[in-house]
């Protein structure tokens, strides 16, 4: 399975937890189980943002872009950063010899590659602590040319309705919100009488997709500027504003599934016998440049997502 697919089954399976009784019962199994979820679900969203980062510069990497092509400053990171990360995770635990020899052969291949090719390594993006921070997540788009990265991650969210538009809240920022879940999570694995409430945990899968979609979309975009070697993306660490992004929707109606272009009431296709799939995965077999599509329930809740140029 894909960082993708385990995503979507791990948020399905939180889901189902959630109904279980004894999970809101008010007793000490029940803030047992509750602080159990709060750290599952952020795990699942940091291994997802893990994973599929592995990926897409996996991607990256089998594109036209030089090490030299890249901007000095995403340079000066690929060149220090993935060393930083490898020393402190190696002090997280006792490795065996082979896991010491791939990670050592990984690090040694992207360092040898600097002056042609490329083969950045993941480690590049990613935290070098124990857990993902807001500010690691945040930074990770920036390195995806994605800047300001809360303003634009807020905007596509709302724009695929991941993230409720913040009419009575016009201060709210991803940012504050994520590490709110990042430090509950933090409570709840180091402190045994950390309280979670009922009407908190219920919020959690919502903000899991909020989160792990956004980055998704915007980190995959950068991915392809960079496999493609875009100059203009290349050369402006400003150049992914979500604006640039255009968004398909592929919305269940009580009698057919309807395809839409975002802003439009009127759908360009219909799908009579009701088959959800096919029209999907119609939708994303056109692969527009900087298109996403969203898969949508009858309440617009998003099901699913695809950015059809990346893999």
């Amino acid at each position: 399975m894909t960082a993708h697919s385990n995503l979507l089954a791990g948020i399905a399976a939180l889901r189902t937890a959630l109904d279980v009784p004894a999970v809101f019962a008010s007793n000490d199994v029940g803030n047992f189980l509750r602080r159990g979820l709060t750290v599952s679900a952020f795990n699942l969203l940091e291994t997802f943002v893990a994973d599929r980062t592995v990926e897409l510069i996996q991607y990256a990497n089998r594109g036209t872009s030089q090490f030299l092509d890249l901007p000095d400053k995403l340079q000066k990171r690929a060149l220090t950063h993935p060393l930083q990360v490898a020393r402190t995770r190696m002090g997280f635990g006792d490795y065996d010899l082979p896991e010491l020899r791939k990670v050592s052969l990984e690090l040694g291949s992207s360092l040898a590659t600097v002056g042609h090719g490329l083969n950045l390594s993941p480690w590049t993006w990613l935290w070098a602590g124990s857990n993902m921070s807001a500010e690691d997540y945040m930074t990770a788009l920036r390195l995806f040319h994605v800047n300001p990265p809360g303003d634009n991650a807020k905007r596509l969210a709302e724009r695929i309705n991941v993230l409720p538009k913040q009419t009575s809240n016009p201060s709210f920022t991803l940012k504050e919100d994520l590490n709110e879940l990042v430090q509950m999570r933090h409570q709840c694995a180091h402190v045994a009488t950390s309280s979670v409430t009922s009407l908190w945990l219920r919020a959690v899968p919502s903000r899991v997709l909020r989160y792990a979609a956004t980055y998704e979309i915007l980190a995959s975009f950068g991915a392809f500027h960079i496999h493609i070697g875009e100059p203009d993306y290349l050369a402006d660490e400003k150049w992914l504003v979500d604006s640039r992004i255009a968004v398909r929707f592929i919305r269940q109606r009580k009698a057919d599934v309807a395809e839409y272009a975002e802003g439009k009431t009127r759908a360009a296709r219909v799908q009579k016998d009701n088959d959800a799939e096919a029209l999907y995965a119609s939708a994303c077999s056109k692969k527009v440049p900087l298109e996403v599509v969203v898969r949508q329930d009858e309440t617009l809740a998003v099901l699913d997502w695809a950015i059809p140029t990346v893999p």
